[in-house]
């Protein structure tokens, strides 16, 4: 077996060498695919499963409730109920809840300048990706545009996603333009921003928001009416992070919600995915008509979920799961999904964990100084959010831009570092 075993690491050392990650991964996957599904399979708890089962099934998750906690301290009895959709409660008793309960004392942000992508005058880089690490290369995206129509050019509605790689994740080259404009009469021919990444299957999907013109507008300009220029989130996809990159439908892949009350009716915006129990959880932020000028200060946070990168998505009936943030940041960390809250709301400037990607619960607050529409370094590129402990420690964000100094938009790199007063799972 050993034999065999220093043979096939052999083998795939060599096509690495003479062909490169892509090729590599490409040919893991087709041989054993099936194999490394049922390593992961195998690590998934019973409650996990419910989970899983009751979200393909009645698109929601199970209700829990704690009915008693009895006996003494070093051995207690927990009586816990559990009810799916249109079922009575049915009653399990035990000795542990496992469920993970983190405490963080502080937060600490820092920040570096990216060399190579400095701040430029008439040049707007916004809206960073996440970053992933293919072989020995970052790769980074983000909203470009030296448009200035919009905000005095520097916001990205009027924009394309380019992209960025490094080796060190320090100093960086500007590539090319990744993701451009849609065809004219499309839902994403005026704009394209807000990018982000997820490898799966061996390719690359680039998730991105769009726009088109303003309804009506006799200039072909986009308005931010609040009213009647929606945006939407499409998907692009490649064999290779350097692409080329190709629209996977002509339509986008979710769409913000007819119903004017609800808190996604008038933007969608700002994905970041995560694979967790053989799904894909679509994170993005929601506006609603209902609020007028004043949405960017009701933004909430909303999930969608399939069972195949490219959808069909379906928003989880719990939305808004969280009721605050203007930004989205998450990623996997302790078996669950940890979220990263913007100024804006009640529940603003604060970390949000939660055990099973729906239900998030406080966990820490820090300061103004926290990263602006941030983008993380995917550890191990995310691959399972079920089973991954790992946090992040880096990532990109950008700057806003100081009109009166004529510093216009541009990234940087920050550190973030977490103090624990507790990490218990009971």
């Amino acid at each position: 077996d050993k034999i065999i075993a220093d043979s096939c690491e052999a083998l795939i050392g060599a096509i690495y060498l003479d062909k490169g990650f892509n090729v590599v991964e490409k040919f893991i996957l087709k041989q054993w695919e099936e194999k490394i599904t049922e390593s992961v399979v195998t690590k998934i708890d019973a409650k996990t499963k419910l989970q899983e089962q009751t979200l393909k099934k009645f698109k929601s998750l199970p209700k829990y409730k704690l009915i008693s906690n009895t006996g003494p301290r070093h051995k207690p009895v927990f009586k816990v109920g559990v009810k799916l959709p249109n079922t009575k409660y049915f009653i399990g008793i035990g000795n542990s809840k496992k469920n993970a309960e983190i405490k963080i004392s502080n937060v600490y942000f820092s920040y570096s300048i990216l060399k190579g992508l400095e701040p430029e005058n008439g040049v707007t880089r916004r809206d960073p990706s996440d970053v992933i690490k293919v072989g020995d290369t970052y790769y980074l995206w983000y909203t470009k545009t030296e448009i200035s129509e919009i905000f005095g050019g520097y916001s990205g509605y009027n924009a394309s996603v380019w992209y960025a790689t490094s080796k060190d994740g320090k100093i960086w080259e500007e590539k090319r333009e990744a993701i451009p404009r849609g065809d004219i009469g499309s839902w994403d021919a005026y704009s394209v921003f807000t990018p982000n990444i997820l490898i799966a299957n061996g390719q690359y999907y680039l998730f991105y928001t769009g726009v088109k013109p303003t309804p009506g507008n006799k200039e072909g300009k986009f308005e931010i009416n609040s009213e009647t220029d929606i945006t939407a989130i499409g998907l692009v996809v490649s064999d290779s992070p350097d692409g080329p990159f190709e629209r996977v439908s002509s339509n986008p892949i979710l769409k913000t919600s007819d119903n004017i009350d609800l808190f996604d009716s008038y933007r969608i915006d700002d994905a970041c995915i995560v694979y967790r129990n053989n799904q894909f959880y679509l994170y993005y932020k929601g506006r609603s008509r209902k609020f007028g000028v004043e949405g960017p200060r009701h933004t909430k946070l909303g999930v969608a979920i399939a069972d195949k990168p490219e959808g069909p998505y379906t928003k989880n009936e719990n939305n808004p799961i969280i009721k605050s943030g203007h930004e989205v940041m998450v990623w996997p960390f302790k078996r669950g999904i940890m979220a990263l809250l913007s100024n804006h709301g009640p529940e603003g400037k604060t970390l949000q964990f939660s055990n099973d990607g729906i239900n998030f619960k406080k966990v820490a607050s820090f300061g103004n100084d926290y990263p602006k529409a941030p983008g993380s370094y995917r550890v191990d590129n995310f691959r399972d959010a079920s089973i991954q402990d790992e946090g992040i420690d880096w990532g990109i964000s950008m700057f806003y831009g100081d009109k009166k100094k004529n510093i216009w938009p541009h990234l940087f790199r920050y550190e973030i570092k977490l103090d624990f007063v507790s990490e218990n799972v009971y």
